[in-house]
């Protein structure tokens, strides 16, 4: 009986139904294709072969990695929002521009430097999530949604990967190149994606071979030029041009750089530098205000870390925040 009134019941599912969003205004059991922005044309819904592959997986496996800190910052942004108009938007590009400075600070080329960069990145597409831009493809109303989603996916996640389950070898054995590191390529920021994606699309405007960086590389030291010209314009509040998606572009486009031309990075460790002079120090006075890898005085909860080693009979220790956060990536 009850296959019987399964049959039934689609038997009575009309087969076509009328939808003017759809091409040529029809459904087929209720399924669809959207008609384009503009028909006929891809114009409006970005371009995405123009963002970098090796960019996209290095942000799912950095969220996984890092959940637990962007989960707090989320909270911290979220419940301050609620008294204090768009606080969540200074906090993030604030926090973002910071940890991008301390990555440069580092030339990039310590894996502590790497992870700054990556998480300022995400900072600057969570500031993309909740910033009001003027986006025309979507309402205020629909903008808000967004912001909510955003919020709702950190806040609420649903779970991928379970944080107390053990690897298990033998199936990481039968998975052979198949086995990845755990990843959350889901919660990478949608607006900020999407903008970004219309950002590629102006770019192919731009330039007569718009993916020549991709295939030929640049030196790293032009982009952070033009990344810092960006965050002063987001600082600003100018809103000309969309400086949040052209910043986000410049976080992937070095990620794929420094990837695939690792000899294209000319940064400089300067806190490289800065450590191996106060290892060297030996005036008290002077130990007493060597700070957070800058000129001014140390400060309480910095998120410095101080030299490791023995100098001249005194024991410095850099980095009392060193962690074990990186020591088990969980492939799976």
């Amino acid at each position: 009986d009850s296959i019987a009134a399964r049959r039934n019941n689609t038997a009575q599912q009309p087969v076509v139904t009328k939808h003017d969003n759809y091409v040529q205004g029809i459904k087929i059991y209720d399924i669809g294709i959207k008609e384009d922005p503009v028909p006929g044309e891809k114009r409006g819904k970005g371009i995405q072969h123009l963002t970098s592959t090796y960019w996209i997986y290095d942000m799912g496996v950095f969220i996984q990695r890092n959940f637990t800190a962007m989960q707090t910052m989320v909270r911290y942004a979220h419940d301050r929002a609620q008294t204090r108009e768009n606080f969540d938007f200074r906090y993030f590009i604030n926090v973002s521009n910071a940890l991008f400075l301390k990555a440069e600070a580092e030339g990039l080329r310590t894996q502590d430097g790497r992870d700054y960069f990556l998480m300022a990145c995400w900072l600057a597409m969570a500031a993309a999530e909740v910033d009001g831009f003027t986006y025309a493809k979507y309402s205020l109303k629909q903008r808000q949604e967004q912001k909510a989603a955003f919020y709702e996916k950190y806040l609420n996640p649903q779970s991928v990967w379970l944080d107390e389950e053990e690897d298990n070898l033998d199936v990481e054995a039968k998975l052979g190149k198949y086995a990845i590191e755990s990843c959350r390529i889901d919660l990478i920021p949608t607006v900020a994606l999407e903008r970004l994606g219309i950002h590629n699309e102006l770019c192919s405007l731009k330039w007569a071979d718009p993916v020549a960086w991709m295939r030929e590389g640049f030196m790293v030291t032009q982009r952070f030029d033009s990344m810092k010209r960006h965050y002063e314009s987001i600082h600003a509040l100018d809103r000309s041009e969309d400086h949040l998606a052209h910043l986000i572009w410049g976080f992937m486009a070095l990620t794929h750089v420094i990837a695939v031309f690792p000899q294209s990075n000319d940064l400089v460790n300067y806190e490289s530098i800065r450590r191996n002079n106060v290892l060297t120090c030996t005036d008290p006075e002077v130990l007493k205000i060597v700070g957070d890898g800058g000129f001014r005085s140390k400060g309480y909860g910095q998120s410095a870390r101080e030299p490791e080693a023995v100098v001249a009979g005194r024991d410095l220790t850099f980095g009392w925040d060193r962690h074990a956060k990186n020591s088990e990536h969980r492939r799976r």
